[in-house]
């Protein structure tokens, strides 16, 4: 019998059917067939869980119990950034992590930054508590970088744009 490995993964984002994680590096997408099979694949695996490609199932870390995936999804035909379509860190930004860091009040919440480097879809820059580096589907936009709020990592540029960078290396746009 074949061995089996189970690589740590972090949900990234559901958005009606699919399902988006990363593991190993990488950003896995799957389709569900409804809404309610996503939402309850997310509701048994958690927020991090474990992934196996060769059984292509989660595995959840409070109770151990399986989840099942349905077969990798592309999420549509390679484009570049203009006419991406896949909504995760990284790419196209969901509505809550924006919205959440643009109404925080909290002091600190966001940070002035100085851009040091764009590398194709990689940025690094600098606030106030260190270096960071993320991804972004659109290098163009990064360079323009002004302010960053590491609770929602969210990156704000001085067209007043926001972005949700990844921490990861990002996958391939889809539309």
């Amino acid at each position: 019998m074949a061995s089996v490995s189970w690589i740590p993964a972090t949900l990234d984002n559901i958005q009606h059917t699919t399902l988006t994680f990363h593991a190993g590096g990488e950003l896995h997408v799957r389709a569900f067939a409804t809404p309610f099979d996503a939402l309850d694949a997310v509701r048994r695996a958690g927020a991090t869980f474990d992934f196996s490609p060769e059984r292509n199932q989660l595995r959840s870390h409070d109770d151990g119990q399986l989840v099942s995936l349905p077969a990798e999804s592309a999420g549509g035909v390679p484009t570049d950034h203009t006419y991406c379509q896949l909504v995760a860190s990284g790419h196209r930004p969901h509505w809550i992590p924006i919205l959440r860091a643009l109404n925080d009040r909290e002091e600190g919440g966001w940070r002035d930054i100085e851009v040091l480097q764009v590398e194709g879809t990689k940025v690094t820059f600098a606030h106030d508590d260190g270096v960071v580096q993320g991804w972004f589907h659109n290098p163009r936009q990064l360079a323009a970088a002004t302010c960053f709020h590491p609770k929602w990592h969210v990156l704000q540029f001085a067209s007043g744009d926001t972005a949700v960078v990844s921490y990861t290396v990002i996958g391939q746009c889809r539309a």
